[in-house]
């Protein structure tokens, strides 16, 4: 009974649509193999290099701190240090990201403790994505200045009695700050830049779209659902007291056909590129992942309505997924709550082992059980719709 269920559906869902989809993916998988898919490091970035200028009118030893904190950030292209003028020239023609303008005495006014020196930050407004997350750099070395300025005030106060007088103290305490700041950007400690490997944008694309293509895949088995109900062939396998997990199975087993003839292309890319990467982490990542999204489907097709919306929430879902797998918009600029729930999208499982794969790198095995995990609940669910199905009799 199995296999004649599964023959049906596979010759229900070989139609011009499904040959059109494999038509797109032999034009991709050709694209990406004539565009010579490599594991090395291709210098695409999230972002493009940048650029910044600090104006600094005392020509001070901090302008030159700001460069060495800000050298290891491989986004940043260069840094100017230059007459406030010409700065304002470059942030008006775009050419720099945000002008930072340390002013005369800045240095003095930090040294007394009853005034308070402050820098001017003018940013790019055409570059506001970036320009925060500079900004935010900026807000977290201000708060290092601030408890390092604390600490060396309280430490003056109590040792003010080992001075003859107050010049004396003065002048040990100004030598003493340079030598600690000194040793603290030699150090990098001053702020801490914690910087995540750059991300291969073609190899996002690809791994992104063998998720999208997969999930793109379940949505064949809405149809058949929707049509067996409305002809009534539905209702009869559930007379006749047929599991359910036999026609899920049999969707399941067809759509797998054309799954498996829209990423052979794709793999064949990536046998060719890394022939010492095993692929078959990420083959059952994409089966488990293709699986769990064809459950979802089968569990909301029974008790969808008639309309066209079923179709499109069924989508949406499918977007949800493939949002919180970091498919759409890279996981680590998504918000925190968003990576804090993404672990509940198998696409998440998917698309690491897929870029992994794809850079060169292996996959453990262990990958695979958050996604298996994920597919238990999604396997109720279509039991819980067609014990539903039955109820509506």
């Amino acid at each position: 009974m199995l296999r004649r269920l599964d023959g049906l559906y596979l010759r229900e869902t070989c139609h011009v649509r499904t040959w059109a989809f494999l038509g797109a993916m032999l034009v991709l998988a050709g694209l990406f193999a004539a565009g010579g898919l490599s594991g090395g490091d291709t210098g695409i970035q999230v972002y493009n290099p940048i650029r910044l200028s600090v104006v600094d009118e005392d020509n001070s030893m901090i302008s030159n701190a700001i460069i060495d904190q800000l050298g290891d950030i491989q986004t940043l292209d260069h840094v100017y240090v230059e007459p406030f003028d010409r700065a304002r020239t470059r942030l008006e023609e775009g050419e720099i990201l945000l002008l930072l303008h340390i002013p005369a005495g800045f240095y003095a006014r930090a040294r007394d403790p009853g005034e308070t020196a402050g820098v001017e930050v003018w940013l790019n407004d055409r570059m506001p994505t970036e320009a925060m997350v500079f900004v935010r750099f900026l807000q977290n070395a201000a708060d290092s200045v601030s408890v390092s300025k604390a600490a060396l005030f309280a430490f003056e106060d109590e040792v003010a009695q080992l001075f003859p007088d107050a010049k004396t103290q003065r002048d040990e305490s100004d030598a003493a700050a340079i030598a600690i700041i000194l040793r603290l950007v030699a150090r990098k400690s001053i702020v801490r830049i914690r910087e995540a490997e750059p991300l291969d944008t073609g190899l996002f694309i690809l791994s992104a779209l063998t998720c999208l293509y997969t999930l793109q895949t379940t949505l064949l088995v809405l149809p058949l659902v929707r049509r067996e109900r409305a002809d009534g062939v539905y209702d009869r396998m559930r007379v006749r007291g047929m599991p359910w997990w036999k026609p899920a199975l049999a969707r399941i087993l067809a759509g797998l056909v054309w799954l498996a003839a829209g990423n052979a292309p794709l793999f064949a890319v990536l046998l060719r590129a890394f022939p010492v990467v095993s692929p078959w982490p990420p083959v059952a990542a994409v089966l488990v992942l293709y699986v769990t999204g064809s459950l979802l489907v089968q569990a909301w097709a029974p008790v969808s309505t008639r309309d066209d919306t079923a179709l499109l929430t069924a989508w949406a879902v499918l977007l949800g997924l493939l949002l919180l797998g970091g498919c759409i918009y890279p996981l680590r600029l998504l918000p925190s709550w968003l990576r804090s729930v993404s672990v509940l999208s198998p696409a998440r499982w998917a698309f690491s082992a897929l870029y992994d794969t794809y850079a060169g790198q292996q996959v453990s095995w262990a990958l695979l059980w958050p996604p298996l995990l994920l597919a238990v609940p999604a396997g109720l669910a279509t039991w819980l719709s067609w014990r539903r199905a039955r109820w509506d009799l």
